[in-house]
Parts: structure tokens; C-alpha cells; sequence
């Protein structure tokens, strides 16, 4: 993120970094942030820096985008917002665009989402932090979403958890 921005810079240019409002944008303000690099982040994105500034984590040199960034500022915005009207637009001559997401260990990543640069940093747990979490939590039931559902589903049950996808099963199980 910080070799993106600062190679960006160094070429007379303004880096944006694509990453989702919640979450991934504040982790690249924080980076950028702390490496000294002010940065302009997107309203959506903004508007949860502050709620992180009041829950007390520290996200330097970051401010609203409000119309266009000067000469020096990182900007932040969503994948959506790169569209003309709605951020930075991708033929704003003189912005180099970076998607920051888990996806960039593709690499085709970056000429899917035609994009200058693809960094990897994911915001999502992987398995074992997944079970981490539910054993801290000790839930009494858990409902399992998105990607390998009736796998996890399967895994925790045997951990003791009541856990079921809440997609429709492919396959009947012949042991639950």
C-alpha cells in the first residue's frame, strides 16, 4: 500500500486505493496514515473512520473527500465509487488505481477490475480463526453464510456445536 502510494507520487500522480467503505478502507487509511501519507477517503468510508476516531483507534492524517484531493493526498474510495459522479472516475487523467482485496492473489485480479495495481489483504478470518471465534463465543446455535457453508456447518458440529448452513444442502449427508 505505502510502495503503491509512494511510487504514485513519485510519478507526479495521485494513487487511489479501491476497498470496501467497512473496514478494509480504514485498515488502508490507518497504513497509509501511519507511513505519513495524508489521505482523502470517500464519505461512506469517512463517516466509519470517525466511528472508529470515538471507539478510540487512531487513523491519522485522514479526511473527508469532499470534490478533489490536492497534490500529495492518497485517495480511498469503493469499488463502485471510481464511477464518474460518484468519487474518482477511471479516466481522471494523472490517478493510478490500486483494488486492495483477498482476491489480488489472482493475478488476474488486476486486469479484471482494470486497475493499475492488485494488493492482497483480506479482511475475512480464515477457518481456524473462524472456529476460534465460535468456541469464544459459545453460541447456542450458529448459522453458517457464505463460501464452504455445509463444510464449516459439518466442522463445527463436530466440535459439538449446533451449526447448519443456511443454504439449501447439495447432498444428503449419510453421517451428521
Amino acid at each position: 500500500v505505502v510502495r503503491f502510494a509512494t511510487g504514485t507520487f513519485a510519478r507526479g500522480e495521485t494513487p487511489a486505493f479501491l476497498a470496501y467503505s467497512l473496514g478494509k478502507a480504514q485498515e488502508v487509511a490507518r497504513i497509509l496514515g501511519d507511513a505519513g501519507i495524508p489521505t482523502r477517503a470517500h464519505r461512506a468510508a469517512y463517516e466509519i473512520v470517525e466511528i472508529y476516531r470515538e471507539l478510540g483507534v487512531d487513523i491519522p492524517l485522514c479526511k473527508a473527500l469532499t470534490g478533489h484531493a490536492t497534490r500529495g493526498e492518497a485517495l480511498i474510495v469503493p469499488p463502485g465509487g471510481r464511477r464518474a459522479g460518484r468519487g474518482v472516475s477511471t479516466t481522471t487523467a494523472g490517478v493510478r488505481f490500486a483494488a486492495v482485496t483477498g482476491w489480488a492473489i489472482d493475478a488476474a485480479t488486476r486486469y479484471r477490475m482494470k486497475v493499475d495495481e492488485a494488493i492482497p489483504l483480506s479482511d475475512h478470518a480464515d477457518f481456524d480463526g473462524l472456529v476460534g471465534y465460535v468456541c469464544a463465543a459459545a453460541p447456542k446455535k450458529v448459522f453458517v453464510t457464505h463460501g464452504f457453508c455445509e463444510d464449516f456447518a459439518r466442522a463445527l458440529r463436530a466440535l459439538g456445536f449446533d451449526a447448519e448452513p443456511l443454504i439449501p444442502a447439495r447432498q444428503l449427508e449419510m453421517f451428521a
